[in-house]
């Protein structure tokens, strides 16, 4: 396995690919429909894996860049100062973000739970929220579930992984269906580890701070998890629909003044007219029928596409116009490089040094320098 900046700009170009083929999946309300929400969760799921490891392997081949886009890299990957080149700084710089932005991810997560037990009111031993909890079946292997209420947040919201919180508007007048829909629904998204999910996503994020394709992907996972449990939670009957939907646009009403925002959290409903839109319009129109040959071809696609981009990497091929002449083809004996102990290649024309190479792959029947030469 390596790791180089050719595989980080594969990676980038494949994961952007997919990350925008599942928003124009999710954007089409026929497709979404037909084919359900588990094939862009899946697309999902295959570009963090992606993001996740941007490697070159042993069966991996190269293609190459056109000349152009060759030129550029050939300058970034070119040892300026010594054998340190524009590529180690920008991983310096890469490394600095997601050092920074790490540090901004945990102090959000203590800010988080300094704001639940100092401006918050834990109820959950209240008649009320007992009765509500028991009722849905809540408790599953042991597990408990505390709930606060907050005069500060305007929008039903859960967070923590091991230790789940359920945070509700203090003032939000609900009845006892709509109480339970909402619990329900939270309930069900720490059952569906929607919060481990969307903490690695959070991370894959983390670490590609610089990519805004990195924006899309977010709200991507924003949708599909609330379309999840909207499905699950409306399915039983038209009854049960028009409840859940007329619960979540009573929320909404209220959750309109929401304005805070954390990554640690998942929100019932928070103050997106768009993806409130999306929500509803989806639910109201999802069928029962889901169409088998158009899943089976999105998720032959995805898939496809997944496993292709680790079959190849884009190299750049570009020598400078002064030794174009004498690097086409194979090798001349003329040709020679010495190993440096940093595991770089000295590379040598006719005793002069042409460059510093991380590599030798593109000087083809190349021979070591030997003493006498």
């Amino acid at each position: 396995m390596k790791f180089s900046f050719q595989t980080v700009y594969t990676t980038i170009l494949v994961t952007n690919i997919l990350i925008l083929f599942v928003a124009s999946v999710l954007n089409n309300l026929k497709i979404i429909t037909q084919s359900g929400y588990k094939i862009a969760l899946s697309g999902i799921i295959l570009i963090i894996l992606r993001f996740a490891f941007p490697l070159e392997f042993f069966f991996t081949r190269n293609l190459p860049l056109p000349k152009f886009f060759s030129f550029f890299i050939a300058k970034i990957l070119h040892p300026y100062w010594g054998t340190v080149c524009i590529w180690h700084i920008l991983m310096v710089i890469w490394g600095i973000g997601i050092a920074y932005n790490l540090l901004r991810y945990v102090r959000g997560y203590i800010n988080l739970m300094h704001f639940i037990h100092t401006q918050s009111d834990n109820v959950t031993d209240t008649e009320k929220y007992q009765k509500a909890i028991k009722q849905i079946g809540a408790y599953k292997k042991g597990q408990k579930f505390s709930v606060y209420e907050s005069a500060d947040i305007y929008s039903p919201m859960i967070c923590g992984i091991f230790h789940p919180r359920i945070l509700l508007p203090k003032y939000l007048s609900l009845s006892d269906t709509d109480l339970e829909l909402i619990l329900r629904h939270e309930i069900s998204h720490y059952y569906h580890k929607d919060l481990l999910l969307k903490m690695i996503m959070e991370l894959i994020c983390i670490a590609y701070w610089w990519n805004p394709i990195c924006k899309i992907l977010k709200r991507q996972i924003n949708i599909i998890l609330e379309l999840r449990i909207d499905h699950e939670l409306s399915i039983a009957s038209a009854e049960q629909k028009l409840a859940y939907y007329n619960c979540l646009l009573d929320t909404a009403r209220y959750s309109v003044n929401e304005t805070s925002y954390s990554p640690h959290i998942i929100y019932f409903c928070r103050n997106s007219r768009s993806i409130l839109y999306h929500r509803i319009e989806i639910g109201l129109h999802a069928s029962q029928r889901q169409y088998k040959t158009l899943k089976i071809l999105v998720t032959v696609l995805l898939i496809a596409t997944y496993i292709i981009s680790y079959l190849f990497v884009l190299e750049p091929i570009y020598v400078s116009p002064e030794n174009e002449k004498i690097t086409v083809g194979t090798m001349s004996p003329e040709f020679y490089y010495i190993v440096n102990d940093s595991g770089t290649y000295d590379i040598y024309y006719q005793g002069k040094h042409i460059e510093t190479a991380d590599s030798l792959k593109y000087y083809y029947g190349i021979r070591q320098f030997e003493e006498g030469d």
